[in-house]
């Protein structure tokens, strides 16, 4: 099996033990689809390790899905006709996502599970090794437009406070948004309001472009809030 064939096999859920591609360096390949997982861990684990996939262009799907380890990865000016998706119940660890202006979005969010005890299963399972992970994901260098980045703790990310702000509900708990007539499309209010509808407490979100229309008025509730104590 070459690569491609490799990458492919990583499709969906398998109970015949673990499924790895490893060493693996994607340049300029067209990529069908791209889905990783649902893996089954411990035993049935999907692994990415030690792979590149620089100025790919994915024509389907690109998703890693709960149950996989992707590590020391990188992925490097991949376009696609969707977000780059990740489940936060997938294990990252050195993984690089970085691109220009017009990249694909970066989309991490909790996993919606049909089984509820499978889900509790693999959240343990990645949650477990978080600890022993310096660095999960780092997009210091990702321009792309759209960035959400749910689940994961912020002290394991690397991102750019130029393009990205790092939230969590605890910091804006106490927040009165309505006193401060913060409208309800205000982005900030917004970025607070995807944290709770994910049932995630911390997140990065990409901040508004200078040729934004939200861009002026973003600035200006930044200093809102800053006067309130609630950015460093």
């Amino acid at each position: 099996m070459n690569n491609l064939e490799t990458l492919y096999s990583l499709r969906g859920i398998s109970n015949a033990g673990m499924r790895k591609l490893s060493g693996a360096h994607f340049d300029r390949e067209r990529i069908e689809t791209f889905l990783v997982g649902p893996g089954r861990p411990p035993e049935s684990t999907v692994i990415i390790e030690n792979c590149t996939f620089t100025q790919c262009v994915i024509d389907g799907v690109f998703l890693i899905a709960p149950g996989t380890l992707v590590s020391n990865t990188i992925f490097d000016r991949v376009r696609s006709a969707d977000s780059m998706t990740i489940s936060s119940e997938a294990i990252l660890s050195e993984v690089v996502v970085k691109g220009g202006r017009t990249s694909t979005g970066l989309w991490v969010k909790p996993w919606q599970f049909n089984d509820v005890k499978d889900g509790e299963a693999v959240r343990r399972w990645a949650e477990s090794t978080r600890d022993i992970i310096p660095l999960m994901l780092d997009f210091y260098e990702f321009e792309g437009k759209h960035v959400e980045v749910l689940g994961l703790p912020l002290r394991k990310l690397r991102w750019n406070p130029e393009r990205h702000v790092g939230l969590t509900t605890e910091r804006f708990s106490n927040f009165a948004w309505d006193a401060a007539q913060f409208p309800r499309d205000s982005f900030w209010r917004l970025c607070v309001k995807r944290l709770q509808t994910f049932k995630v407490s911390e997140g990065v979100f990409a901040l508004p472009r200078a040729n934004d229309k939200r861009y002026e008025q973003a600035m200006r509730e930044m200093s809102v809030l800053a006067q309130a104590g609630l950015f460093d």
